[in-house]
């Protein structure tokens, strides 16, 4: 990944985000790196931004249909763009409309769905009307994300998110009652005497025992340790 004035430029693809509510960060970079897209021919994701994990994913799975969902209009016009200046314009799609409307009216079902929702349930509003509306759970509930997921999550699909740790119980909760169990677990730490920030949960409809392992991705020299390198190396420049 190199950044350049309203512009990150990954191996396969660039995001721009001149006018996005959400820039380029690295939970999404996180999130599109690690989401198990294997056997996934249709891929839903919620809450696209720039378009940036959408992207990913095309690139790590060469034959999935993509659709991505993005209520506000600034960041829908950045993500077409990006989408359009891709090698994957055939197989993305970017669709202007709050996902409790795409859910009712969804054609089909999807094998992963995958998001980097709003949160901070609690907290300061931003300022700025569309960052706010981003990155708060004003215009997305935890509950309306975990009812459209269960309404488009194919039977044997999997749904894909990260979370700050503060968000997660709750959120685990709110999806169990909705017959969505946790698969797998990775706990994030930006270094390893640091505590966790984020979550990465993967979820499904069959309930069994979930995996847990850790990643960390700082040394503590400020250098990417190897785990971090492995999981993004496909996408970051100097990598």
């Amino acid at each position: 990944m190199k950044r350049r004035k309203g512009q990150f430029d990954f191996k396969q693809f660039s995001i721009k985000q001149e006018k996005s509510a959400m820039k380029v960060g690295t939970d999404g970079v996180l999130l599109g790196a690690w989401a198990c897209v294997s056997g996934s021919k249709t891929v839903l994701d919620i809450g696209t931004g720039t378009g940036l994990i959408a992207l990913m994913i095309a690139q790590r799975n060469p034959t999935a249909i993509i659709d991505s969902i993005e209520i506000d209009q600034e960041s829908v016009i950045e993500a077409t763009n990006n989408v359009m200046h891709s090698p994957w314009t055939e197989r993305v799609r970017v669709f202007h409309e709050s996902i409790q409307n795409f859910s009712e009216h969804a054609a089909h079902t999807y094998d992963l769905i995958v998001s980097n929702p709003p949160f901070f349930n609690s907290g300061t509003p931003s300022p700025i009307t569309n960052r706010h509306q981003a990155r708060h759970t004003g215009q997305l509930s935890q509950e309306d994300l975990i009812k459209a997921v269960t309404r488009l999550l194919s039977d044997s699909g999997k749904f894909c998110v990260i979370l700050p740790v503060t968000e997660s119980e709750h959120f685990i909760f709110l999806a169990a009652n909705n017959n969505l169990s946790v698969s797998h677990k990775t706990i994030f730490h930006p270094k390893a005497r640091k505590p966790s920030e984020r979550l990465l949960i993967e979820f499904s409809r069959q309930a069994s025992p979930f995996t847990e392992n850790k990643l960390v991705q700082y040394c503590e020299d400020g250098s990417w340790t190897e785990e971090y390198k492995k999981l993004t190396r496909d996408f970051h420049i100097k990598l």
